[in-house]
């Protein structure tokens, strides 16, 4: 991977996310993470040389702005890794699909 990779981790303050910010980190990129957990973001982001965004996915504006900064702080994105959100156990795809419960998370 070029070293000039900009890549943006949704709910990258554990877990998978993390374990995706990490690896891309220790292979050169530029990594944004981008969580609701600010703490342990924040964390993370300093000890891997990354950004942080508080970022709650519910949120429409909270989306656009993790893309902002990406891009204001980097120039530019070029990988979003989506990891951040829950199941709902509907079906995405079918008719049975609930966009105001699929938004929430608790």
């Amino acid at each position: 991977m070029p070293e000039s990779e900009v890549v943006l981790v949704t709910g990258g303050a554990s877990g998978i996310g993390a374990a995706v910010a990490k690896r891309f980190a220790a292979a050169g990129a530029r990594v944004v993470i981008a969580d609701i957990e600010e703490p342990g973001g924040a964390t993370l982001a300093e000890q891997i040389g990354a950004r942080f965004v508080r970022t709650d996915v519910r949120i429409e504006g909270d989306n656009d702005n993790m893309v902002d900064a990406a891009v204001r702080e980097f120039g530019r994105l070029d990988i979003v890794h989506l990891n951040a959100g829950v199941g709902y156990g509907g079906d995405a795809a079918g008719k049975n699909f609930d966009i105001d419960r699929y938004r929430r998370w608790r």
